[in-house]
């Protein structure tokens, strides 16, 4: 499968509730049904499994790993921003890689 066609992997990294934790996971919903309905969502709560965080080499949170398609990214931060994280993960406002 091409890059073009490869399913986009994303590991949304948040510290339990925190206020920015709560504001990136909102925005990640809106953003994945908006324009990567397709997409692999994992999170991971990195006071819970600080392990998974320290393999990806995540120092704070929220931060969002685009795991797949190649290559990978990461994007600190709520994830207010749509055009930024949109441009972050390498997608274009249309979804398209």
């Amino acid at each position: 499968m091409s890059a073009k066609g490869a399913k986009m992997v994303l590991r949304l990294y948040i510290a339990g509730h925190s206020p920015n934790s709560v504001v990136a996971l909102a925005n990640l919903d809106w953003l994945r049904r908006a324009h990567f309905q397709d997409a692999t969502v994992d999170i991971v709560d990195i006071l819970r499994e600080p392990e998974r965080a320290m393999a990806d080499r995540v120092i704070t949170a929220p931060a969002l790993f685009k795991v797949a398609p190649s290559p990978p990214r990461m994007l600190l931060g709520n994830l207010s921003d749509a055009t930024k994280v949109l441009q972050g993960l390498g997608l274009t406002a249309h979804g398209a890689l």
